[in-house]
């Protein structure tokens, strides 16, 4: 997932670059902040606690880093989650009558897994450094249309802010999610 995130997040025109020298899985730069990125790959309902508090630990450690004798405030966290491995078990694919179902059923898949879990890390949150401003959640997934009898890969980003975050980290989470929804890699 770090490699794909720097693919998708070095982006200039769009004032996103990444970080290659990030002492978290990774970093960009967007709108004049570092948003540092600890990225997790869950396997099972059973290990997404483990995995956001693992992150949102590693993340509290580089927010609270001093610069100096400063901290950096106007650095921002994301816990970054890899939910391939959840969907479908080895040789299953995703099925869809069209091409227009087919999509649908994309974004309705992360919407699903966000509302599923996203009390799960925001509990997590709770008692972190408050400049983790969410959670960034990914899967990819082979699948085909039966109208084109077409196998293909789909995958799709989503973000979720954390509960009560400013309006300004909602912004700026959202600004992120349209760009790498709308990157071609």
């Amino acid at each position: 997932m770090k490699h794909l995130l720097l693919q998708k997040f070095h982006n200039p025109e769009k004032d996103i670059s990444t970080i290659l020298s990030a002492s978290t899985d990774t970093a960009v730069e967007f709108k004049k902040k570092i948003i540092w990125i600890e990225c997790k790959r869950v396997t099972s309902e059973k290990n997404i606690e483990n995995n956001i508090r693992k992150a949102a630990n590693q993340l509290d450690k580089q927010l609270n880093k001093k610069v100096g004798k400063k901290i950096k405030t106007g650095n921002k966290g994301l816990v970054a989650i890899d939910f391939s491995k959840m969907l479908h078990s080895g040789d299953q694919l995703l099925v869809k009558a069209n091409d227009v179902d087919l999509l649908n059923s994309v974004g309705k898949i992360t919407e699903t897994f966000i509302a599923q879990f996203s009390n799960q890390w925001n509990r997590i949150f709770e008692t972190k450094n408050n400049r983790i401003i969410g959670t960034l959640v990914h899967f990819s997934t082979m699948a085909t249309s039966q109208a084109r009898n077409l196998l293909v890969t789909v995958s799709d980003w989503g973000v979720n802010p954390k509960v009560n975050t400013s309006h300004f980290n909602n912004s700026l989470l959202s600004e992120i999610a349209t760009i790498i929804n709308n990157i071609n890699t």
